[in-house]
This record gives structure tokens, C-alpha cells and sequence, in this order.
């Protein structure tokens, strides 16, 4: 995508470009606090016609141990109340190793562990790959 439209932000391997923290329906007539974080990767190999993550990616592969930074760094701010849901929106792909290292898996899923026990997902969650990150990281088996 990033050819036919080549206006990309800067961006760093060791931040992720946003953060949001916001309530969210839960399914069950209440809310869910969730942290959506918007990870800073390689670009995602689809492209995508409909997607606009591609602005905020990398211009290499990701380095290594970068992504988990990213969610780690979100994950120990403090927050004045229990964080419930975790959504990780990718400027790259879970499935490309060009843009999440495999070796980096297991480390994302420990760090996500508290909400992978919840046993429902956040209806936002509709867009495809979020759905598939999603389903990816709830069948994670730590070595």
C-alpha cells in the first residue's frame, strides 16, 4: 500500500504509536476497561485496500525483542483501575516474521497472560487480522 501512497510517519521500534484506554461494552450489560496498543512494526505484506495502518510502520524488519518492548512499556504504566482487555492493533502482520520475530511469541503471550483468561472477546474486534491476532495469541501454548 505504501508504494501507491508512499506518505509515511516517522516511527521507532521501541514505542508504539498510540495507546488508547477507554470502556467498552462487555457482552454482559456491563463495561470492560480495555488497552488497545497500536504497535509500531514492519509494514504488512497484504496491503490492504481498506487499511491505513501501513502509515505508521517501519521501514526494515522489525528488530527482535522490539514488539515486546512496545507492550511491556504500555503494560507497566500505572492505571487507576483494572485493566481487563488487551488489543493489539499491528501496523505490520502476526504472521509475517518480517514484521513480528517468532522468537518473540512467547514472550508476547506471557505478557498478555491476564487477558487471555477471560473468555470473551471484545465485540470491537472485528477487523480481521485483530481477530486473527487475537485467536493466535488465545491458542499460544508457552514452551
Amino acid at each position: 500500500m505504501s508504494q501507491s501512497n508512499p506518505v509515511s510517519r516517522p516511527t521507532s521500534a521501541d514505542q508504539a504509536y498510540h495507546v488508547e484506554h477507554e470502556w467498552e461494552p462487555d457482552g454482559k450489560g456491563g463495561y470492560a476497561h480495555a488497552t488497545t496498543i497500536f504497535l509500531t512494526a514492519s509494514e504488512c505484506p497484504i496491503g490492504c485496500s481498506m487499511c491505513d495502518l501501513w502509515q505508521n510502520t517501519l521501514t526494515v524488519p522489525t528488530p527482535p525483542g522490539a514488539i515486546v518492548r512496545q507492550i511491556k512499556t504500555v503494560l507497566d504504566e500505572p492505571l487507576d483501575h483494572d485493566r481487563q482487555w488487551i488489543k493489539l492493533y499491528n501496523s505490520g502482520n502476526f504472521f509475517d516474521p518480517r514484521s513480528i520475530p517468532p522468537a518473540d511469541y512467547a514472550a508476547i503471550a506471557k505478557l498478555c497472560e491476564p487477558a487471555l483468561s477471560l473468555k470473551t472477546i471484545p465485540t470491537s474486534v472485528v477487523i480481521a487480522c485483530c481477530v486473527s491476532t487475537t485467536c493466535w495469541m488465545r491458542n499460544w501454548k508457552s514452551p
